[in-house]
């Protein structure tokens, strides 16, 4: 298992998989609560900023990191792999490249996001972005913070934990 994609953030007794559709989708699980979905690039997901970001996730939501396959359209993997779980509303986190078919499925109507967070490269305007912003259904409201790469860990955890509401997503105490 060290030789997965997905080492870099979770220990190897943490993988599941799905199926969803044709496709078997391995991914990584850590913690309990609201699910977060995280989507980012194998090469950013080794930076100590995310392991930080994940790690703090973990204590507060239900974490999966999904191992992205490259064959094949983005949104319809996602709708299938967040079928596969059984999640039919999830918090999503999204990196480069992965941040616009996060997107898409947000704007999509399928109501499957709750929150979307985009960890933007060096801007924040980014053409692209504000295009597929601006050509989604206006109906869509899906609360969304944009996080620059540049940021401090502390600040990005800070950030992303403060905005899907950490504080208020405590794990339930356990009768004992």
């Amino acid at each position: 298992m060290s030789n997965s994609p997905l080492s870099s953030l979770l220990p190897a007794d943490s993988v599941a998989e799905v199926r969803a559709r044709e496709h078997v989708i391995r991914y990584r699980r850590a913690g309990s609560g609201t699910p977060v979905l995280v989507l980012v690039h194998p090469e950013v997901r080794a930076t100590a900023a995310w392991s930080e970001l994940v790690a703090a996730l973990s204590d507060h939501f239900r974490v999966l990191i999904p191992e992205v396959p490259t064959s094949c359209a983005a949104p319809e993997w996602l709708t299938g792999f967040l079928e596969g779980l059984g999640a039919s509303t999830v918090d999503v986190i999204a990196d480069d490249p992965l941040w616009l078919p996060a997107v898409q499925l947000a704007l999509s109507g399928e109501d499957q996001v709750a929150r979307l967070v985009i960890v933007v490269s060096e801007s924040d305007d980014d053409v692209s972005l504000t295009s597929a912003l601006a050509a989604g259904p206006r109906s869509a409201a899906v609360p969304l913070l944009l996080v620059g790469r540049k940021v401090s860990t502390s600040e990005l955890v800070q950030r992303v934990t403060e905005f899907l509401g950490a504080a208020t997503a405590a794990r339930p105490v356990e009768a004992g």
